[in-house]
């Protein structure tokens, strides 16, 4: 996830890849906090036409609930105890 948005350029400072208990596979969905709402709406755009290698599937971005990135990883640490 995070090689994707290196090459694209869209900046951020968050990312969360959920593992799935005792498949250690990621369960197809990831935390992405961009850096300004404006890089947020380009990603959105970017991820609606991309597929991830081995994926028949686009992609897709939907805002959360958690909004910025020291409540992303203050959600994170919260919730994995």
């Amino acid at each position: 996830v995070r090689a994707v948005f290196d090459e694209s350029g869209l900046s951020y400072d968050f990312v969360h890849l959920p593992i799935a208990t005792g498949r250690k596979v990621n369960t197809g969905f990831a935390f992405v906090n961009f850096v300004t709402p404006e890089i947020a709406r380009e990603a959105v755009v970017f991820l609606s036409r991309y597929r991830f290698p081995g994926s028949k599937r686009r992609s897709r971005a939907t805002v959360a609930k958690v909004q910025g990135r020291d409540a992303n990883a203050e959600h994170l640490l919260v919730n994995a105890e």
